[in-house]
This record gives structure tokens, sequence and C-alpha cells, in this order.
């Protein structure tokens, strides 16, 4: 029965999102001057970024024609950034893939299409992750289109919202 191991499939991720949408709700009225910024003006990054509070990382992923840089900021400041050498064309067709799954594709095609974005976006940053609460997301151009809670690392088995609750501005 794949098709009723796809539903619950899907269940589950409904489940675990609105857990996630909680966690990071409760977690944000924690740090309702970052919420506000989030909300009222969330062009203002350099405000948001001299206000991160503890536990939370913001990363800005910018796409280029022959890499995908990703600089980190914490309640510390700017951290060593992080860039995976690929071809923004190889990046495009992957999101491209990525979005079709999300859209007409079984949770198989979804984890198979989102692994490839983990790896390069968010597996180099691990170490920076490990001790955070939320992360922020202000991501350029069409990595503004990336559904970064949905990136599946395929190690651990885990969509990323099921690791850490996420804000993309």
């Amino acid at each position: 029965n794949e098709g009723h191991r796809d539903q619950d499939a899907i269940d589950n991720y409904n489940t675990l999102r609105e857990n996630m949408e909680k966690a990071y709700n409760d977690h944000l009225k924690k740090h309702s001057e970052l919420r506000k910024k989030l909300r009222d003006s969330p062009q203002q990054l350099g405000s948001i970024i001299q206000s991160i509070p503890q536990g939370v990382v913001l990363i800005q992923p910018i796409l280029l024609p022959d890499r995908i840089e990703v600089p980190i900021y914490t309640h510390t400041g700017r951290l060593p950034g992080k860039a995976h050498q690929e071809n923004e064309k190889k990046v495009l067709k992957q999101l491209k893939n990525l979005e079709s799954a999300l859209r007409d594709g079984t949770s198989e095609e979804v984890k198979e299409n989102a692994a490839p974005l983990y790896e390069w976006l968010i597996l180099p940053l691990e170490n920076q992750l490990e001790n955070a609460k939320l992360l922020v997301v202000a991501a350029y151009g069409s990595l503004r289109n990336i559904p970064f809670q949905a990136l599946y690392d395929k190690k651990r088995g885990q969509f990323l919202v099921e690791k850490i609750p996420i804000v993309n501005l």
C-alpha cells in the first residue's frame, strides 16, 4: 500500500510542521524585538543582524555563476561564511526538480530532490547550527524560492524543519 504510506508520510510531515511552527512562535515570543523587526521591516537586514538574539543563526545564501556563498551571522557577529562550488544551472535545475516533486511527487521524490540542496546549502553549516534554536534564512535571487523547511538530510533521515525551526525573510 504505497499510497497509504505516502499519505502517512504527508500526515506525519504536516503534524511535524505544525509542531515546528508552534515551537518557532514560542521562540519568537521570547524574542519580541526580533519578531517586530521581521514583521515590520524585513528589508532592514542590517539592523536585524545587529540585534540577533543568542540561539538564533541568520544565513544569507547567494547563488553565483560558479558557487553558492552562505554568509552566517549570530549574536556574536558574522562568522566565516561557507562556499560550495556548484554550477548555477545545476542548482536551478535541482530547485525546479524539488518544486515539481513538492507539487506532484511522492515523499520519496521530495526527499531525493531536496537532499542535494541540503548538502550544498546546509551541510557545510552544520557545526554553526549545532546549538541554534532558530534559523533565519535571508536568501537572495532564485534561492528565495527554496523551501528550506523541506531540505532533506539523507544521512540522518530528517527534514531540516525536524532539526530546527526556520523563518524565511
